[in-house]
């Protein structure tokens, strides 16, 4: 149930409007509490919870999850070579449901790129130039759903100057920054 509970809290603070919200648990359905009703309330709070059992889960918690959750139960623990199989592609489509990537490059050349098993794909070789060079990437899903992600690429004369640390990056730096002056001011105490 923490597991769920912390999915379902990402969720509410990265959660993007209007998609598809699903939470996948891979456990061995051994817990300290109760998955189902955790899975129960996160499909209340409008997220679906899938599971996955691999070999020496609890079937019948694994089963509850999905079920009370609303999602779709994938059973793994009967043969361990099922899981290389769906990973590879070879189990008959891929896991998370990616269909297609579409990417833009910054000249807005579109092209389909290669996606794997699991749903990662990589955008074609590319010379940056100087300045901004943002990309854009569509993903459809086997649902139909799409999603879309922008990214950007500062090219640089001669790699001179590094690329921008990206804001979390910075947020986590300043808190380091803070936390160092705070532990400086109680000793000085």
């Amino acid at each position: 149930p923490a597991g769920i509970n912390q999915a379902i809290a990402e969720l509410n603070a990265d959660g993007t409007a209007g998609n598809a919200q699903q939470i996948l648990v891979i456990s061995d359905g051994t817990s300290n509490g109760n998955p189902s009703a955790a899975a129960a309330a996160a499909l209340a709070a409008g997220y679906n919870v899938n599971s996955v059992a691999f070999p020496g889960a609890n079937i019948s918690t694994m089963q509850g999850i999905a079920t009370a959750g609303g999602g779709t139960f994938v059973n793994f623990s009967n043969n361990p070579q099922d899981i290389v199989n769906i990973f590879s592609g070879a189990g008959g489509g891929v896991l998370v449901g990616v269909s297609k990537v579409e990417i833009t490059d910054p000249d807005g050349v579109t092209y389909e790129a290669t996606v794997d098993a699991v749903g990662n794909f990589k955008a074609q070789g590319y010379n940056l130039k100087l300045g901004n060079n943002g990309w854009t990437a569509l993903a459809t899903f086997t649902d139909g759903t799409t999603a879309t992600a922008s990214w950007n690429l500062i090219g640089t004369a001669n790699g001179t100057n590094p690329v921008p640390i990206p804001p979390s990056m910075l947020l986590m730096a300043s808190g380091l920054v803070a936390l160092g002056v705070a532990r400086r001011r109680r000793k000085a105490a």
